[in-house]
C-alpha cells in the first residue's frame, strides 16, 4: 500500500526557466512524508519513547519538468526496514495528472530519541505501521 498526497507548484516554487526548482522536488517529498507521520501520528505510537525519523541520505531523479500551477501526486512507500526496526527506506513517485512519473525519490532514514540523540528501535506499532505501507521494488 502506498501513502497519496496532492499538491499544486506555486510561483514561488520555479526558477527562471518556469519549472519547479530542483530544491522544491525534496520539499513536495519530504512534506509528503511529514504529512503521513502526522497523519498515522508515528510519534505518538513511539510513546513512550520519544523518536522520531532523522535522514542518513537521500536522492531524486528528475524525469519530466514540473510547471507553475500543476497539480503533482506524490506516493510514498517503504522498505528494507531492519530488523532491529531502526533504521528503513523511504521512497516517494511524484507523478502528473496523467499518472507519468516526473520524480523519483529515497531516502534512507533511521529513528533517533529526541531525547538521547541516539538511533534507537522503534516500537512495535509503528514498525508495523511502516510495514503496513512497504512495497517491494520493481
Amino acid at each position: 500500500m502506498k501513502y497519496l498526497t496532492e499538491y499544486k507548484v506555486l510561483s514561488g516554487q520555479v526558477d527562471i526557466t518556469n519549472h519547479l526548482s530542483n530544491v522544491q522536488y525534496y520539499e513536495f517529498f519530504k512534506s509528503a512524508l511529514f504529512s503521513f507521520l502526522q497523519e498515522y501520528k508515528f510519534s505518538t505510537l513511539n510513546q513512550p519513547l520519544d523518536l522520531w525519523p532523522v535522514v542518513f541520505n537521500e536522492s531524486c531523479e528528475f524525469f519530466k519538468e514540473v510547471m507553475f500551477n500543476e497539480p503533482v501526486f506524490i506516493e510514498i512507500f517503504f522498505t528494507d526496514l531492519s530488523e532491529k526496526k531502526h533504521k528503513y527506506l523511504c521512497h516517494g513517485i511524484m507523478k502528473n495528472k496523467n499518472g507519468e512519473r516526473l520524480a523519483y525519490w529515497k531516502s534512507l532514514h533511521g529513528v533517533m530519541n529526541r531525547t538521547t540523540r541516539k538511533i534507537e528501535p522503534m516500537s512495535e506499532k509503528a514498525f508495523n505501521l511502516l510495514k503496513k505501507f512497504s512495497e517491494e521494488l520493481l
